[in-house]
């Protein structure tokens, strides 16, 4: 088995400006990086992906790029030259493998107007999980109902109903599961509970806009109990949906 998540590190060479919603530059990235391996998975999960009824799964994710040096701004990130990194995630053994050695082929990319030169391209160790743990959500979860009037989804926000945002993001482990290992997991028990003491000032809600699409997931630490498979599916592959625009990375 190939390693299961990495960091990519690179090294910022000059000044730049970063769009807040940067998340489909990196996606685009990972593709680029995949396809100099193995343009048969790259296409695979970019045109088509596993799928389950009417439902999609490209089984990675990513967490936000960290930088040395930056600034907000009301226009975006200021970057300055220096390191800056992020983490990618997937259950598929062959993933990680591939995309690290399609970057490193490639090593200088730029994000937008960054350019950046990989530097260090790191295998983190497989974890073991156990029926309960403690994440911290590094990119927003998303949970999604759809709406009657209208075709944009309503997107969950967990303080409404409790009941049915445990229930969707169950149901989005147990179909990943099913289309991952071609069986249905073995469900006794679950809980799921963000921790409500990062909801006293305001939700603690993120709005991305990815492409055309605007998304709306939660950020906060959460404690959940379960199957230590499906948890850990949730690790690597992300919690919720949308994991292969970079939401629901966890550490």
């Amino acid at each position: 088995m190939g390693q299961l998540r990495a960091q990519i590190k690179f090294e910022v060479r000059s000044k730049a400006l970063l769009p807040y919603n940067y998340q489909h530059a990196l996606t685009a990235l990972i593709y680029r990086g995949l396809g100099v391996e193995s343009a048969k998975l790259a296409t695979f999960l970019h045109d088509i992906g596993f799928r389950r009824e009417k439902k999609t799964f490209k089984f990675f994710t990513f967490s936000p790029l960290s930088f040395a040096n930056y600034k907000t701004t009301k226009e975006g990130i200021i970057v300055f030259p220096g390191t800056a990194s992020f983490t990618v995630s997937s259950p598929l053994p062959e993933f990680t493998d591939y995309l690290a050695s399609g970057l490193w082929a490639k090593r200088s990319f730029k994000i937008f107007a960054l350019p950046v030169i990989i530097s260090e391209i790191i295998p983190l160790p497989l974890r073991r999980f156990t029926e309960e743990e403690i994440f911290t959500l590094k990119s927003p979860l998303v949970l999604a109902v759809k709406s009657q009037e209208k075709t944009t989804p309503i997107y969950l926000t967990y303080l409404e109903d409790k009941a049915l945002y445990r229930e969707k993001l169950l149901n989005n482990l147990k179909n990943k599961y099913l289309v991952y290992y071609g069986r249905e997991p073995r469900i006794d028990y679950f809980d799921f509970a963000f921790d409500e003491k990062h909801f006293q000032n305001k939700l603690p809600t993120r709005l991305i806009t990815y492409k055309d699409q605007k998304i709306r997931g939660l950020c906060a630490p959460f404690k959940i109990k379960a199957n230590p498979e499906l948890i850990s599916l949730g690790y690597y592959a992300g919690f919720g949906e949308k994991n292969s625009m970079g939401f629901g990375f966890v550490e």
